[in-house]
C-alpha cells in the first residue's frame, strides 16, 4: 500500500509529475505549492503519532471559536503566541477520522476492516522481527488480542475523536455514534 501511495504521489505531486494525469495543471506555481503542502500534511497527520496533538488542536479551536460564525473556521488566528489555521487542521482531522473510522461502520464492515488493519499491523510486526527490531504495539501476531485491541482502540482513540467531531457537527453524532456503540458492544461481548 505504501509503495502504491508513493507512486501515486510521485505522479501527481513529485519531481517526475506525469502531466497526462495532472489534475493540478490549471494551478499557478504558488497554488500548486500550497495544494501539495496541504495534501502532504493531511496525509502525514493520519499517522497515529499525531493523533493526540491533533485532538488537542481541535479542542483549542473549539474553545477559541465557540459561539462564532462558522466562517471563522476559515480564518487563521494566534493564541498564546501560537499561530493556528483551523480550516487546515479541520481538513487533517477529518482525513484522520476517515482513517480510524472502521468502528464507525455498520456490521459486518467494522469487523472486516478490523481484520484487515490487524493483518497490516502483523505484516509490519513480522518485518520488524525479521530485522531484529522490537515489535511495535499491536503488531505481534502471537500476543495481540484482537478483541482487546479493538475495545481499547474504540474507547481511547475513536470515541474521544468522534466526540469532538460530534460536538462540532451534532447531526454527525446522531448518525455515527450508534455504529460506534454497536461495534464496542460487539467487541466487549465476543
Amino acid at each position: 500500500l505504501d509503495r502504491n501511495l508513493h507512486r501515486l504521489f510521485s505522479k501527481l505531486l513529485g519531481q517526475t509529475r506525469d502531466f497526462t494525469v495532472d489534475v493540478f495543471s490549471g494551478l499557478t506555481k504558488e497554488q500548486f505549492r500550497r495544494a501539495r503542502s496541504v495534501i502532504i500534511r493531511s496525509v502525514l497527520e493520519t499517522d497515529m503519532t499525531h493523533h493526540f496533538a491533533l485532538l488537542k488542536k481541535m479542542g483549542v479551536h473549539q474553545q477559541m471559536l465557540k459561539g462564532k460564525p462558522s466562517e471563522t473556521w476559515l480564518e487563521s488566528y494566534t493564541n498564546e503566541g501560537v499561530n493556528y489555521d483551523p480550516s487546515l487542521d479541520m481538513l487533517c482531522f477529518l482525513l484522520h477520522q476517515a482513517d480510524i473510522s472502521n468502528p464507525a461502520k455498520p456490521a459486518p464492515l467494522f469487523e472486516y476492516w478490523a481484520d484487515r488493519i490487524l493483518q497490516e499491523s502483523f505484516i509490519q510486526g513480522d518485518k520488524e522481527a525479521s530485522l531484529s527490531l522490537p515489535i511495535s504495539p499491536l503488531c505481534d501476531r502471537e500476543t495481540t488480542d484482537k478483541r482487546q485491541s479493538q475495545v481499547g482502540f474504540i474507547k481511547f482513540v475513536v470515541q474521544p475523536s468522534y466526540q469532538i467531531l460530534g460536538d462540532l457537527l451534532p447531526r454527525f453524532a446522531t448518525t455515527v455514534f450508534p455504529y460506534i456503540d454497536s461495534a464496542l458492544e460487539y467487541w466487549e461481548d465476543n
